[in-house]
């Protein structure tokens, strides 16, 4: 079983990987993320218990997969 540090790394590297693959998408090159990104999606995101991380994280699209 994940606990909330796990599950808060998991999502805010999901999170990071959307970010950079947008300027791809957009650009033709990855983006890095602003100062900061990390910290501010941490405090968003810890506010959350281990159940919404969860459901936050079965929500989100993986990366590599279509759906």
């Amino acid at each position: 079983m994940e606990n909330k540090e796990q599950l808060l790394s998991k999502l805010i590297q999901l999170e990071i990987s959307s970010y950079r693959r947008s300027g791809l998408i957009k650009t033709g090159k990855y983006l890095h993320e602003p100062l900061g990104y990390y910290m501010e999606l941490r405090e968003i995101y810890g506010q959350l218990n281990v159940e919404g991380l969860k459901k936050l994280l079965e929500l989100k699209p993986k990366p590599g997969k279509l759906s």
